[in-house]
């Protein structure tokens, strides 16, 4: 079963009203609604242009309200009200009178006296002109906000602006500070050396803030000759007061090399010999060759190097007979 429903009826009374408000009853109720219909044929043709969206019908004593809702309002309205006024006389000639009623009812209930004519247009035009009214209000509210948020842009702008003026200002200072702290810490360490230099009897440095070129040639190669005079002393003293070197006797230190070399020998033939001991004789192919084996050079390659193994030639396997037999996978030699 289809659970398929009008999409406008199901949310009629949460977010959706009636398109027609009115009440009548039994027997004006067909009436109406056949000339409900009539209006909205005709108005959906008639404002095809301006894009209708909705029609809204609302009937009251003597008089129907029709609320036409579209998009462009300068088509259903036209100049000066005059598309207005044309679509209302339309209206108002197609509707048509409700069923006469009994002459009890005419008896018990006379008709209301009709409206004047122009009513429906007067409201109409009052209508527009309080949405006009309503549309200004808002464009001149639209614009005060805009004027308010450029102007809170702009101190803003200005605020943080100034904020960080005032930090360049700040961050100069500080340089500034630092810098003449720095000059201050250089000033004193220079004194600080040349109070020392004082002390310890040598000679004044330079002053380091005259640049070398104001120097004459013969000031420039009068303190280039002091300096190498210095230079000269100082190393001078320290050759006198270095202590002198051993001489190396050569002949000794290969004897001592000798012996060193000797003596590991030595140690490493004690461990194979140990090793021997402990896990038995050894197979032919794997004892080891004392150094010095007649043939074969010590530092050399080839075998017994340094007491290597050597690695005895095994016997090659003895080939398999041909035999002329047939194979299971076909002819063959001995399969």
């Amino acid at each position: 079963m289809g659970q398929k429903t009008h999409p406008k009826g199901f949310r009629l009374g949460l977010v959706e009203t009636w398109d027609s408000t009115w009440y009548a009853d039994k027997d004006k109720y067909g009436p109406y609604l056949i000339e409900d219909i009539r209006i909205r044929r005709f108005l959906e043709a008639q404002l095809f242009t301006a894009q209708c969206s909705k029609i809204e019908i609302k009937r009251y004593v003597g008089k129907i309200i029709v609320n036409c809702f579209v998009v462009r309002l300068g088509i259903a309205v036209g100049k000066g009200g005059s598309r207005r006024e044309e679509l209302r006389k339309e209206v108002a000639s197609r509707e048509e009178p409700a069923q006469p009623q009994t002459e009890a009812a005419q008896t018990e209930a006379p008709a209301p006296a009709a409206p004047p004519a122009d009513q429906p247009a007067a409201e109409a035009a009052a209508k527009v002109e309080e949405a006009e009214q309503r549309q200004e209000a808002r464009e001149e509210a639209l614009a005060k906000q805009r004027a308010d948020i450029e102007a809170e842009r702009e101190a803003r702008r200005a605020e943080l602006e100034k904020a960080a003026q005032m930090r360049r200002e700040e961050m100069a200072k500080a340089a500034e500070e630092r810098k003449a702290e720095m000059e201050q810490r250089r000033a004193d360490m220079e004194q600080v050396a040349e109070e020392r230099r004082a002390a310890a009897g040598a000679e004044p440095m330079p002053d380091a803030g005259a640049s070398e070129p104001a120097m004459t040639d013969e000031a420039r190669e009068a303190y280039r000759q002091a300096m190498r005079e210095r230079f000269e002393k100082y190393m001078a003293e320290r050759k006198a007061t270095a202590p002198e070197a051993a001489p190396v006797d050569r002949e000794e230190a290969a004897r001592q090399m000798e012996e060193r070399r000797q003596q590991m020998q030595a140690r490493i033939d004690q461990a194979i010999e140990a090793i021997g001991q402990r896990r038995g004789p050894a197979p032919e192919r794997f004892r080891p060759v004392p150094r010095g084996y007649p043939g074969v050079a010590p530092y050399g390659p080839g075998p017994g190097y340094y007491g290597q193994p050597v690695a005895p030639a095994y016997p090659a396997y003895p080939a398999y007979p041909a035999y002329p037999a047939y194979g299971p996978y076909g002819w063959g030699p001995g399969y």
